[in-house]
């Protein structure tokens, strides 16, 4: 991730309430009836997704398994290309600084795939892991033993930002491309508390190898069952990926553009310098979700805070004509708001649409993660959009089981601790997103 980037820089671094059916596919809490309690602890964290949600995403189990039965052969000292292994290994050869390092482990992803502690938000593309690092990624490697305790797919702490004290150790300050991601996640977002976690990495060539010399040929038919399929699985309707090469090699993978802007295609909005050469193209993937390619002059990094806003007026614009800043609503009182001015608050943020149109997955990807948190109180954080679509959850809940106010104490806690959340992370303002 961050191809032109310093290479040296760029590796990556239950409820407790019974429920009942009101609708297909949903469920509503029954706070009358009470189950014994299971409180999520720090020693004991709670997955933000439901564990048994495998047959819901069923790309994300099925590669997360492949990687992790990988890892352990690699680990283990056994061969580890495994069919198809043995061709996409073929992908690419480099020579000199660019051999492929088969001294560390492969890493083709970072993050968590799974969602077995918190959904990412944000997913990002990379040509391959970069420098591999002994100390971290051989075969007795700090990272390397964690990966061995537990498994590929549930080590979490294996990349720069994730784990920045070895980071630190080994290199003596913090990743620079990692610190430029998360910047970007926060801003794309809209959400000042997004970090590490929000984020899941994909890589087209999962090898390490010092810097990319020669043309790297991914097959298109392993890059759609490793990368596309899971990526489908998830609720996020743009992919980005940063950097001068992706423009060929998404036209040799064989993804359709729908627009590019920059040299050559559609000129920039003029409050773009010209001198900075930014590219932006914008592909459809298999799913129906967006690739979105960007390359700006000398760098493979993210775009700053002002061209972040322009990159996303011109992807709302493709799909809605013009793009205009979105209007916003002030966030009810929490204290003491009622329950139709939370009900009527919820329905400014369109979860159905901007997520997922299931309740059932909407309740797996907000609801549960927004209620470890409440019941936690802390050590677990959640993101303004999950809260929103949590909030719109409950609401949604409330009205086709026919309340017209709180069901009870617990639940109007609930609704005033969910606004009081997104009150505190807003500032009071947030945008209208219901359609």
């Amino acid at each position: 991730m961050g191809e032109e980037f310093d290479q040296t820089e760029r590796q990556r671094g239950s409820q407790d309430r019974v429920v009942e059916t009101f609708y297909p596919g949903m469920v509503r809490v029954a706070p009358a009836k009470r189950a014994p309690t299971s409180v999520p602890s720090e020693e004991h964290p709670v997955s933000g997704s439901s564990a048994s949600a495998g047959h819901l995403r069923p790309h994300r189990t099925r590669v997360a398994d492949f990687w992790d039965d990988v890892l352990t052969r690699w680990i283990a000292g056994e061969d580890h290309l495994v069919p198809p292994l043995d061709r996409w290994i073929d992908a690419y050869k480099g020579t000199g600084a660019g051999e492929v390092d088969l001294g560390c482990y492969p890493d083709p992803y970072v993050g968590d795939l799974r969602g077995a502690i918190r959904e990412p938000r944000l997913i990002v593309l990379g040509l391959n892991p970069g420098v591999g690092y002994p100390e971290l990624q051989g075969s007795s490697g700090t990272w390397t033993e964690r990966i061995r305790r537990s498994s590929y797919s549930l080590c979490l702490d294996r990349s720069p930002a994730e784990d920045p004290i070895a980071w630190k150790a080994l290199h003596g300050k913090e990743s620079p491309y990692w610190n430029r991601l998360e910047h970007f996640a926060r801003r794309w977002l809209r959400d000042v508390d997004a970090d590490v976690t929000d984020i899941l990495g994909f890589e087209l060539y999962p090898w390490h190898s010092d810097s990319v010399h020669g043309k790297m040929r991914p097959p298109p038919d392993l890059i759609d069952e490793f990368v596309w399929q899971p990526i489908g699985e998830f609720a996020v309707p743009s992919v980005f990926a940063f950097g001068a090469p992706w423009f060929d090699l998404v036209d040799q993978i064989g993804l359709p553009a729908i627009v590019k802007y920059g040299e050559g295609a559609m000129p920039m909005p003029p409050e773009v310098n010209a001198a900075a050469k930014w590219r932006l193209g914008v592909y459809q993937l298999p799913s129906g979700q967006r690739l979105v390619v960007s390359s700006q002059s000398g760098s493979a990094s993210p775009p700053g805070e002002d061209r972040t806003e322009i990159m996303r007026d011109l992807i709302e614009g493709i799909i809605g004509g013009p793009a205009a800043r979105p209007e916003l609503v002030a966030v009810p009182n929490p204290q003491d708001g009622t329950w139709a001015d939370f009900f009527e608050f919820a329905h400014t943020y369109a979860a159905s649409q901007r997520l997922t149109p299931s309740p059932e997955q909407l309740r797996q990807i907000a609801y549960e993660p927004v209620m470890v948190a409440f019941h936690a109180r802390s050590g677990v954080t959640v993101g303004i959009d999950l809260l929103r679509a949590a909030l719109f959850y409950m609401a949604r809940a409330d009205r086709f089981a026919g309340e017209v106010d709180f069901g009870s104490p617990e639940e109007e806690h609930q609704y005033r601790w969910v606004v009081a959340q997104i009150h505190n992370r807003s500032g009071g303002l947030v945008p209208i997103l219901d359609e």
